[in-house]
């Protein structure tokens, strides 16, 4: 099982990207939808390893990550960052 055996344990890790991915980012933290750019990435992260079938690493790291919410465009209401 893959997972976070220390909640509290992170590494920071370098990230080279072109400007169209930089730009991608900045749009959804621009537009509200993230409030910055490690919540996108990190929210993508969530996806791809639940789309391989590592569900339990995602549960953890969103139960870890409370300021990674999704504002709702439109509705006032606060996601989990996660597609609806």
């Amino acid at each position: 099982m893959i997972g976070l055996s220390d909640k509290a344990a992170r590494t920071r890790l370098a990230l080279h990207l072109t400007k169209v991915y930089i730009d991608a980012l900045d749009y959804l933290v621009a537009e509200g939808i993230y409030m910055e750019r490690t919540a996108v990435i990190r929210g993508a992260l969530r996806r791809l390893f639940r789309h391989h079938g590592i569900e339990s690493f995602s549960k953890e790291s969103e139960a870890d990550a409370p300021s990674e919410q999704l504002i709702l465009i439109g509705t006032g209401s606060r996601g989990s960052g996660e597609d609806t």
